[in-house]
């Protein structure tokens, strides 16, 4: 089963270095974990992509460095991309619902 996961750069701007000269602006999204994996999705910044664009890469830490991998099998992405509008959209409906409880009542 799939669990939404803390991570430090959920709401975050940050770079990833997608290749030794390439680096891609982004925002965190989700953390996620899936089949014992943990993954991070992010919105890409900048002009050449849609503002609701999803890229997801696989995250590995050693204790020390995050670490950040591509995910190569289009069928496996599709299933990781899957899981997370399972994860997101369940995620955003609580916090909505919480919101309506909160001017329901009153609660800031």
């Amino acid at each position: 089963m799939a669990e939404i996961l803390e991570n430090d750069l959920v709401g975050k701007v940050f770079n990833i270095e997608i290749d030794e000269d390439i680096e891609l602006e982004c925002m965190g999204v989700l953390a996620f974990e899936w089949k014992g994996r943990n993954f991070l999705a992010v919105n890409p910044i900048g002009e050449w992509f849609d503002e609701d664009e999803i890229i997801i890469f696989e995250i590995m830490s050693d204790g020390e460095a995050l670490e950040i991998a591509d995910i190569s099998d289009e069928d496996e992405y599709d299933d990781i991309y899957e899981t997370f509008e399972e994860l997101f959209y369940a995620y955003t409906e609580s916090v909505d619902e919480y919101e309506i409880v909160d001017e329901e009542f009153g609660a800031e």
